[in-house]
């Protein structure tokens, strides 16, 4: 797993265009390249250090800013975050507009660093050349931490376990390997009996997967959770495009907004709990109300609310509950149930209108009648192009109509000396053999006129088909067996 991140995240970064849109008419910040010796590698090492617009001018020279440290994926270098994350343009735009706090963004070369010892070399090394070297804020309300794929590990491994100094934290495409027991078991442990400080410590929590597509998506579920359960207060979003750097610009556009606000700024994470993620943090102040948000979406639910736990017992009331602290609201769905009707297609009739969850199973109703047919199942459509399997086929979010499908008798056999009106069919047939009704699996054998084995196949009971499609056209004998009995049936294949 490990060498999928790093080897998805060097393609996307190889692949990526360089997205630079033209910025006329703005004030823009410069990126450096830093050269510095790290006492962790005992090597020189490079950074990107970008500087918003007006931090060398004469007259800005008294003020210090907020840093943010942001990480690439594995496989990369300092440099991507820029040519591929489109970081500084994002920067100059938001902050021209008002929409992002003017900030020192560090872009460091955290190659493929163990992420222990990357957040050593940044607390060690980075951090305290860049508060030598540049007029900062060096506290922890006006210090981030965040990282891509593997580099969302050293950034969590930083930004977690070193909490105390930083107060935004921003997870992308990553999570905790599960199957690494050592390590998540490490991390539950620590958040186990330090979450509740690290909830009163941390300013914002970003956590992102690029949609279920995203090879890091298992780990992440498991690693939200673990943060969630441990009483943080996690700002989830999901964009489109997978583990690659078209979701990362957005998310990097999606969580600068929020950083180094002031201390009277409060978050409110909505946790959609399994609806569509469209923007999953409100902005607002201490002591405020806020606006109710626009109703999320998910498939064969119904909305019910936002609530203030997850078991969703204590609803949120936007009329009177004022915002206290950074929080979590969580939304109640309650799952829908679907009508599933059936049309015997002229058989005998199906009374039975079945109420059911969505994406549940249904029980099949007794098979109709129909004289001079033999009944072929349930279809979705009367072009009978899709087959209901009773096994596994789910209720979708819409009322349905089954409707029955027959085969005239006069194209079927079956084997009424052994009576186990097991039935053949079609007769003639053109490409697929159908076989219903079998007790119990049985073998199929296809032989020419001549003796000669054309075809075999072993079948599941109760229905299977053989693909006759490669046998030319004639008369053949098929046998059906199992222990317990045999059949045979001469066919005719024509076209």
């Amino acid at each position: 797993m490990r060498t999928n991140y790093f080897l998805k995240t060097v393609l996307t970064g190889i692949v990526a265009l360089l997205f630079v849109p033209f910025l006329k008419g703005i004030n823009t910040g410069t990126v450096t390249t830093i050269t510095y010796y790290s006492t962790t590698q005992k090597v020189d090492c490079k950074m990107n250090v970008y500087v918003p617009y007006g931090y060398d001018q004469e007259a800005d020279t008294v003020n210090s800013y907020p840093v943010f440290y942001l990480i690439h994926g594995g496989g990369e270098n300092y440099t991507h975050w820029v040519n591929s994350g489109n970081a500084k343009g994002t920067l100059d735009e938001f902050i021209a507009a008002g929409k992002a706090v003017p900030m020192i963004l560090v872009m460091p070369d955290a190659k493929n660093l163990a992420a222990d010892v990357f957040a050593k070399e940044l607390i060690n090394d980075i951090i305290p050349y860049i508060e030598k070297n540049y007029r900062v804020k060096a506290d922890k309300d006006h210090r981030g931490v965040g990282g891509l794929s593997w580099g969302g590990l050293q950034a969590m491994e930083a930004g977690i376990y070193h909490y105390e100094m930083f107060g935004y934290l921003s997870v992308l495409s990553s999570g905790w390997f599960t199957n690494e027991t050592a390590t998540y078991n490490r991390a539950k442990a620590f958040l186990s009996a330090h979450g509740k400080d690290m909830e009163k410590s941390i300013r914002y929590l970003y956590f992102s997967e690029g949609t279920s597509t995203d090879i890091a998506y298992n780990n992440g579920m498991a690693t939200l959770k673990v943060l969630r359960d441990s009483g943080l207060t996690v700002h989830y979003w999901e964009h489109p495009g997978g583990h690659q750097w078209s979701a990362w610009r957005e998310d990097f556009r999606s969580f600068a907004p929020f950083l180094f606000r002031d201390t009277a700024t409060k978050y409110v994470s909505l946790a959609f709990q399994g609806g569509i993620i469209t923007n999953s943090t409100i902005m607002t102040h201490l002591d405020s109300v806020i606006a109710e948000p626009v109703k999320p979406v998910r498939y064969g639910y119904t909305f019910a609310g936002w609530y203030k736990d997850a078991a969703c017992l204590d609803s949120f009331d936007f009329a009177h509950d004022t915002i206290k602290k950074n929080i979590t609201l969580y939304a109640k769905w309650s799952i829908n149930s679907y009508k599933i009707s059936f049309n015997s297609n002229g058989g005998s009739a199906i009374n039975d209108t079945i109420v059911a969850n969505y994406n549940t199973l249904i029980t099949a109703p007794i098979a109709p009648v129909k004289s001079g047919y033999v009944f072929d199942g349930w279809y979705t459509n009367g072009a009978f192009t899709k087959k209901w399997d009773f096994s596994k086929d789910r209720v979708p979010n819409t009322d349905i109509t089954l409707v029955a499908k027959w085969v005239d008798i006069a194209s079927v056999s079956v084997d009424k000396v052994n009576m186990m009106k097991i039935a053949v069919f079609p007769n003639p047939v053109k490409s697929v053999l159908q076989i219903n009704n079998l007790h119990s699996d049985a073998s199929v054998a296809i032989f020419g006129i001549d003796g000669k084995l054309m075809v075999t196949e072993k079948l599941k009971a109760p229905n299977g088909t053989i693909n006759v499609e490669a046998l030319p056209e004639g008369f053949y004998k098929v046998k059906i067996s199992n222990a317990s009995f045999e059949m045979n049936q001469n066919i005719v294949v024509k076209r």
